[in-house]
């Protein structure tokens, strides 16, 4: 993701970037003083990728929103059974390592 979008998120949100291997950084957003669906949509408009074009992986109950507005949504084993239920893929890991499981679903 390009520093300049990061930038411009970090002025209403704390964002957490994450690098899990050689081929991915996870992007972590947390608004301020918002929800994470509001963050998503300052995201998307920045980048010109929607909602319906995306992949969210959540686990708690603030992910729900998101989740349901996302092309595919995911959740990692340990995530709240009322997530899992409205999620396109479960993993069988615990968060950590479900991001590269999820990853292996969608693309293969």
């Amino acid at each position: 993701m390009s520093k300049k979008v990061i930038e411009i998120i970090k002025n209403s949100a704390r964002v957490n970037t994450y690098h899990q291997d050689k081929l991915l950084d996870s992007v972590f957003i947390h608004p301020e003083s918002s929800s994470k669906l509001d963050g998503a949509k300052v995201l998307s408009k920045l980048t010109g990728i929607s909602l319906g074009a995306s992949v969210f992986i959540g686990n708690d109950m603030d992910d729900i929103c998101l989740a349901r507005k996302v092309g595919l949504s995911a959740s990692p084993a340990n995530a709240l059974d009322d997530l899992k239920k409205i999620s396109g893929i479960v993993s069988s890991y615990e968060y950590s390592r479900s991001v590269s499981d999820i990853i292996q679903k969608v693309w293969g």
